[in-house]
């Protein structure tokens, strides 16, 4: 069943139960956005990888 007036949806995540926001493409255009920086550099990275137990492997690629 296809809802045309229908742009996304909402769902807790299953990891924090907070809000997950699912937009469809359709949507696209009418959103509006801010600008980015790279995710290395946000000063909450560090954070949120030790609250959620992740590491991060680095590996160096030689050709």
């Amino acid at each position: 069943m296809e809802h045309p007036e229908v742009d996304g949806i909402i769902h807790a995540s299953r990891l924090t139960g907070k809000d997950v926001y699912a937009i469809f493409d359709r949507a696209v255009g009418k959103l509006d956005s801010t600008p980015t920086r790279p995710l290395e550099d946000h000063p909450d990275l560090p954070e949120i990888f030790q609250e959620y137990g992740i590491n991060l492997i680095l590996q160096t690629y030689h050709t």
